[in-house]
């Protein structure tokens, strides 16, 4: 759906004598923006007025991502014909662009060694890092002869990105983010993980420094399989990316289960996945922990951190669940839920963001326009 170039970035909802930096900070590393304009704007708690930081021009196309990165106070964006820009955080004005000439991309941003990092997949094939300082290309390499790229978040150790390509008949591929500031490292690129099933689904285990946890469809069952990413020394100049499997099991197959499906990981051990109007949660080994089904329509995002976790869904509401504290194996607590305004001006919330003191929602507009609303927890 096409998105109106004169829209603005907004909190419209946030109780009385709460701070906003929060929020601020969750709309700045967390929204992905669809849109002619780069436009942000802070509302303060107190104020009824939105205050606007500053604001782009148009843009010649779409914007699809932004990365930030706040401690270098730079911003990047990536629009829908691969057109990298860097912005200044404070300023807005325009550092530096860089061009990778492809209307389907993925963009990650990450820190090396105190430096900033982009690395950009295209609908190519190819692998782009750059320097996120100024965009300078530090390595190019073509990863598939055919289909493109789909790349993961960073690992929490930072080291790991997994690509995954579009391609079914290509095989998973493990970038080390290291190589950006090494780029002849034999490590750059390896293929590790022994899957080589299409329609993939990945998240991180948190607590864990590379666990990666993958859901793919081998032709009749859903699996998930996890795996812990270590580099192997052989020799005293050999190294190698090995993939260590940790566990593995099948998702049940009825219904809503072979809808599309959003997966998010937990501790060490623990992975959510929403799938149509349902919640649920396993152990890595398959046991089902937990299952809620307080949504109406289809869950679109999930956002889990180790306090909370939030569901949104085209129902027009957000659902807030607590972690309970337990020795026991984890489990929730649902405490309430978030209405999003009236199906007359918006068809449901597309993703939400939270920190320990707010959440912010996008709800997606019955006229083709996003709005960010904000809420404050009762602390």
């Amino acid at each position: 759906m096409e998105r109106s170039s004169r829209d603005h970035i907004s909190l419209e909802e946030c109780r009385p004598g709460k701070s906003t930096t929060s929020i601020a900070l969750i709309l700045n590393t967390r929204w992905h923006r669809e849109g002619l304009q780069l436009t942000i704007h802070v509302k303060l708690c107190e104020d009824i007025k939105g205050t606007q930081i500053w604001s782009s021009l148009q843009q010649e196309a779409p914007l699809i991502n932004i990365i930030t990165f706040p401690s270098y106070k730079r911003a990047a964006t990536i629009d829908s014909q691969g057109m990298i820009k860097l912005w200044h955080g404070d300023t807005g004005v325009q550092l530096a662009t860089f061009s990778v000439s492809s209307t389907e991309c993925s963009m990650v941003g990450y820190t090396i060694d105190s430096k900033p990092f982009l690395t950009v997949g295209t609908g190519q094939g190819v692998l782009y890092t750059l320097g996120a300082a100024d965009l300078s290309q530090i390595s190019r390499s073509k990863v598939f002869q055919t289909g493109g790229i789909d790349l993961s978040h960073c690992s929490p150790d930072g080291q790991w990105i997994v690509i995954c390509p579009t391609d079914p008949a290509c095989s998973l591929k493990v970038f080390y983010t290291h190589c950006a500031t090494n780029p002849d490292d034999e490590l750059m690129l390896s293929s590790p993980l022994p899957v080589t099933d299409h329609r993939l689904v990945t998240c991180w285990l948190p607590a864990e420094p590379a666990r990666i946890a993958i859901m793919h469809d081998d032709g009749m069952n859903f699996r998930i399989v996890s795996f812990d990413i270590v580099i192997e020394k052989k020799s005293k100049y050999k190294r190698n990316i090995v993939a260590q499997q940790v566990a593995n099991f099948t998702l049940p197959t009825q219904a809503p289960w072979m809808t599309e499906k959003i997966m998010k990981g937990f501790g060490k051990q623990t992975i959510l996945i929403a799938a149509g109007l349902e919640l649920k949660l396993y152990s890595l080994t398959g046991t089902e922990l937990m299952a809620f089904k307080d949504h109406h329509k289809i869950i679109t995002s999930i956002w889990v951190d180790p306090f909370h976790v939030v569901t949104s869904s085209m129902d027009l509401s957000l659902r807030v669940y607590s972690w309970k504290n337990t020795n026991k194996s984890p489990s929730l607590i649902s405490r309430y839920h978030l209405l999003g305004g009236s199906h007359r001006w918006s068809s449901g919330f597309r993703s939400v963001a939270c920190d320990d003191v707010s959440i912010v929602g996008i709800v997606a507009g019955t006229d083709g326009t996003d709005i960010l609303r904000a809420y404050s927890f009762n602390l």
